[in-house]
């Protein structure tokens, strides 16, 4: 898996947005998580989501301050510095609320990784994760 997570790191660091697809089982949640450990470890900040269970707006930006400890009013000045990483797990349960999140994101130099779904408005890398990558 080390040159697929470099893979998806290089295509981050160009500016793309990087979609994960594969089979169910066969480790795109983990993984999102190694990558938001890569991430932070280089120095952005990361909020993961699992977007089955975000049930609208509000929730979005509650759990994306929550994650980044700052005040719900706030997300949007966070995201202008550019340093953040949106990991977004299961993306097409949420992709409604999100896009226009994402776009704005994306705009301001922000990392973002989705699985299971395609943000609308950005170029982005796909990776498909099969039984040998994992």
């Amino acid at each position: 898996m080390t040159g697929l997570i470099e893979q998806i790191l290089m295509s981050l660091r160009k500016g793309r947005v990087v979609t994960l697809h594969g089979d169910s089982g066969i480790g795109k949640s983990e993984t999102m998580r190694l990558l938001k450990c890569l991430l932070e470890q280089d120095g952005k900040r990361s909020v993961y989501l699992d977007m089955r269970y975000i049930r609208g707006i509000p929730q979005l930006h509650q759990e994306i301050s929550k994650q980044l400890g700052v005040y719900n009013k706030r997300i949007y000045s966070e995201l202008q510095k550019g340093d953040v990483a949106l990991l977004l797990d299961e993306y097409w349960a949420g992709a409604g609320i999100a896009n226009s999140l994402i776009q704005f994101a994306h705009k301001q130099k922000n990392n973002i990784v989705t699985v299971a779904g395609n943000p609308i408005g950005v170029k982005l890398d796909e990776y498909i994760l099969s039984p040998r990558s994992t």
